[in-house]
């Protein structure tokens, strides 16, 4: 079983330092809530989390991932937080074995993020176990006996490196990377040297595996994602059946071709998502309407989404934004609530879903997930039904962004982080408060015309 355990932000984006731990001495979480203002780094950590999940896709060759645009240029905005100082991201991930932990350093050159140095190293779960290196790369430092980027190599890994074959090979893999800025650790032509060379230690390339299978039960829903559902044209569901996983756009309202592995994929998990809907929203289950056509480049189907209720069945268009919603998302919180190895990102989970029914899902999911669901919010009331080493509060405090608050055991965390806000006596300030009349006279005053 692979979990996360921790992750540390340097100049990412409005993060000039923190860092999130997602267990509670030596127990692992299976829910986190991320909570804070508007502008304070909670959005920042989901972007990190899925930078770190492209880079580690990027070395997958062959992979359902391999359309992904180029990471490089999609995440430029991580590093221009602070006049482009160095970025950096430190993962961790714990098993029976111990804690793999992967770091990457990064700046943006010529509009697209370049990749620096990286390291992976390995700590043991044995007692006064210390962190070893297991290697080391850095662009613009190589080493001087054999013009390679890979440092602080013991002395059997050199004299093995330095045969002419592992040499050329690793020259050329290096050559790669240093062009297109990319990873060195995640490459797949470097996975490919690893398993069939016997240089480094073996616990290198045990954490890039454990790094991809982490990667590939991580689901990670984005505003982006949920955003598509308000345009009434297309329902993202993200899905988790079988040994699949990611997600699958459906048409809510016009007919549309559609691969037929999305098909398969859709009906699998439109059956789950009906085990649950049921209970969350009284009587109403959803349905694919297909029609399979041929024409000459071969057969294809249109689907569309419909939903039912009363034996009534209708384009799920109709319903409402919060229906949608929670569709959308149903299949990969029951994933994360019964796979141990599931790790489920949710950005804006509050947004459109009725809070009492909201702190529901969230106690369920506290009380017996077996996997890790992390989500923003800014709905309160799952402050109510969790505990507080379960939530993360974000602060003003630039270097110093996440911290967990401790209340007691008989108080209320929502009042406790409401007092917080109001009164102060946090470790950091959570927020500055604002009153109404501060915002008339700001109103007033940025007016630029009488009316």
């Amino acid at each position: 079983m692979n979990r996360l355990y921790k992750i540390k932000l340097e100049n990412i984006k409005n993060v000039r330092a923190g860092s999130i731990c997602f267990f509670d001495g030596n127990k692992c979480l299976n829910l986190t809530g991320i909570y804070g203002p508007n502008g304070s780094g909670k959005t920042t950590f989901v972007q990190t989390i899925s930078f770190i999940q492209h880079i580690v896709f990027n070395g997958i060759s062959n992979s359902d991932f391999s359309n992904f645009r180029n990471y490089l240029e999609i995440f430029t905005n991580l590093a221009n937080g602070f006049n482009n100082e160095i970025s950096s991201i430190e993962i961790t991930l714990r098993n029976e074995k111990g804690d793999f932990i992967f770091s990457t350093h990064f700046t943006v050159r010529n509009d697209r993020i370049e990749i620096i140095e990286e390291s992976m190293k390995f700590r043991s779960n044995k007692k006064y176990s210390r962190v070893v290196e297991l290697f080391h790369y850095n662009k613009y430092v190589t080493n001087a006996n054999n013009s390679l980027p890979i440092s602080n190599l013991r002395k059997s890994e050199a004299k093995k490196i330095n045969k002419k074959s592992n040499l050329i090979e690793l020259l050329v893999i290096a050559k790669m990377v240093n062009q297109d800025g990319g990873s060195f650790i995640f490459n797949s032509e470097f996975f490919n040297f690893l398993r069939k060379s016997n240089i480094f230690k073996n616990e290198l390339l045990e954490g890039i595996n454990i790094f991809r299978n982490f990667c590939l039960d991580l689901i990670i829903v984005d505003s982006q994602i949920s955003g598509s559902i308000y345009t009434e044209l297309l329902l993202p569901i993200g899905y988790a059946v079988d040994n699949s996983r990611g997600f699958v756009s459906l048409q809510i309202d016009n007919e549309d071709k559609i691969y037929t592995e999305q098909i398969v994929n859709a009906k699998k998990v439109i059956e789950q998502i009906n085990k649950v809907l049921p209970i969350l929203v009284p009587k109403l289950t959803i349905s694919l309407k297909v029609k399979e056509f041929q024409d000459k480049e071969g057969k294809f189907t249109n689907i569309v989404v419909m939903g039912e209720r009363g034996g009534h069945r209708y384009p799920l268009k109709a319903e409402s934004d919060g229906i949608k919603k929670i569709i959308s998302i149903l299949s990969v919180l029951i994933n994360v609530y019964n796979n141990p190895n599931a790790t489920v990102v949710i950005d804006e989970l509050d947004a459109g879903i009725y809070e009492y029914l909201l702190g529901e899902i969230i106690s369920t999911i506290s009380e017996g997930g077996k996997g890790l669901l992390i989500f923003i919010s800014h709905n309160l009331r799952p402050l109510e039904v969790i505990d507080y080493n379960k939530v993360i509060f974000t602060t003003l405090n630039e270097k110093n962004r996440y911290i967990r608050v401790k209340i007691d055991s008989n108080e209320n965390l929502r009042d406790a982080y409401i007092r917080l806000m109001q009164l102060g006596g946090a470790q950091e300030p959570l927020f500055i408060p604002v009153t109404d009349s501060k915002i008339r006279r700001a109103f007033r005053k940025a007016k630029d015309r009488e009316y």
